[in-house]
């Protein structure tokens, strides 16, 4: 098969059966990857005919079954409009003059002291100018160059919505559920330490020794292997609560988890983490 043909074979030619959003016309169903060569070229004219419409270009790759997404931070991974959800059902309260969402049940976020002007965010669902709001300040929404870079406003956001973020199980269940909805079958997603503190504390009391498999033991004796039980207990739990949270499509996602470190941390930091 010549190398043209296979990348039609490898983007096109794979079980899509989908509607246009008028309900004229319909995506040719393949289920082998190799069908003949007319199979091939009538989902490449097809493909050729909608291509300047983006409206039936997004509903082409929508349906098109994926691989994996293999690299996916959780809070930035959620919808401003599921936020809404996940914190109304756990009674979270935000200030709307900034959008940040405090957790009276977790104490979240910690340090920041909850404005007077706080309300309930189950109140977006009866006030329309809140719920927009809330959607914009969490998300890159209608961005028009200002003041603030891109950059800033992307990143200001997971600040905002971090208490949301200790509802993990519901996050996961959301992000399973839309990974469905979009045809990926697979789903690596991030974690990282719980317990930063602690951790500095046991690689702070710990000599740093060259001999790698003596430094893990050293870590390990001192305290870490407690808390890489307990990290691993939480993930399970996580995961298992997910599954059953999410939709029967969602529970066909299969998903695995990716532990991150921060490389530019002092090098017993980044060794405890990655061990």
């Amino acid at each position: 098969m010549k190398p043209g043909k296979t990348l039609l074979v490898l983007l096109f030619i794979i079980a899509l059966t989908v509607c246009s959003p008028a309900g004229s016309t319909t995506i040719p169903f393949f289920t082998n990857p190799f069908s003949s060569d007319h199979d091939i070229v009538a989902v490449s004219s097809y493909f050729e005919s909608i291509r300047s419409n983006p409206e039936e270009i997004r509903v082409f790759f929508h349906a098109m079954p994926k691989g994996g997404d293999i690299h996916t931070h959780l809070s930035g991974g959620v919808y401003a409009e599921d936020i809404i959800d996940i914190a109304a059902r756990h009674n979270l309260l935000v200030d709307p003059a900034t959008g940040q969402l405090f957790d009276p049940a977790t104490g979240q976020p910690s340090g920041i002291q909850s404005p007077l002007t706080v309300v309930p965010v189950h109140a977006a669902y009866s006030n329309a100018t809140l719920y927009d709001m809330l959607v914009g300040d969490w998300s890159m929404r209608d961005y028009s160059p200002g003041n603030q870079s891109e950059h800033d406003l992307f990143f200001r956001a997971f600040d905002l919505i971090d208490p949301v973020t200790y509802y993990n199980s519901e996050v996961i269940a959301t992000i399973r559920n839309r990974a469905a909805d979009e045809n990926i079958l697979y789903l690596e997603l991030m974690t990282s330490q719980t317990d930063p503190e602690q951790v500095k504390k046991i690689a702070s009391g710990v000599d740093w020794d060259d001999n790698f498999s003596v430094m893990r033991k050293n870590l390990l004796d001192a305290g870490l292997d407690e808390i890489c039980d307990r990290k691993v207990r939480t993930q399970a739990s996580y995961d298992k609560e997910s599954w059953e949270l999410a939709d029967p499509a969602g529970k066909n996602v299969t998903v695995r988890y990716i532990y991150e470190t921060l490389r530019f941390n002092p090098k017993k930091e980044v060794f405890a983490d990655l061990l």
